[in-house]
């Protein structure tokens, strides 16, 4: 009898050991997820234009285009701090005023073709904040 027991506290150590550790790996994972956006890693190409697709003012070219996105063209620029600076001391232009001084920027351009029209969007690279956002249609 005693055996038995012993035999049942062996397996269910093992097994809470296993759960334990499987709980800390998706815990230390998630969290790393989690930190690498808030600690301020910088967004990356891909990511600045999925931020600019799902603003509103895309999703109104979406619907505009009716679905189509075969006029669709894009240009991003990755701006970092020291020619942020450059721009702001050569122009005295609104949008750049927006602009960090610490960190970079993605420049977003959409041109949106045989209805001429366009998008262009400056997105924080840190925050993934649209910081200035103009847009035409003709």
């Amino acid at each position: 009898m005693q055996n038995k027991a012993s035999l049942f506290y062996a397996r269910f150590s093992a097994e809470a050991v296993i759960v334990i550790v499987v709980l800390l790996s998706f815990i230390l994972v998630s969290a790393n997820t989690l930190g690498s956006r808030i600690v301020g890693s910088p967004l990356t190409r891909e990511e600045a234009v999925e931020v600019s697709w799902n603003t509103p003012v895309m999703k109104e070219a979406l619907f505009r285009r009716r679905g189509n996105l075969e006029d669709f063209s894009l240009d991003i620029q990755n701006w970092n701090a020291s020619y942020i600076k450059l721009l702001k001391d050569e122009y005295d232009y609104d949008p750049f005023k927006r602009l960090p001084d610490d960190h970079g920027i993605w420049k977003v351009d959409w041109d949106i073709g045989s209805r001429p029209g366009g998008v262009l969007q400056y997105i924080d690279e840190l925050s993934g904040q649209v910081l200035y956002e103009s847009w035409f249609w003709s």
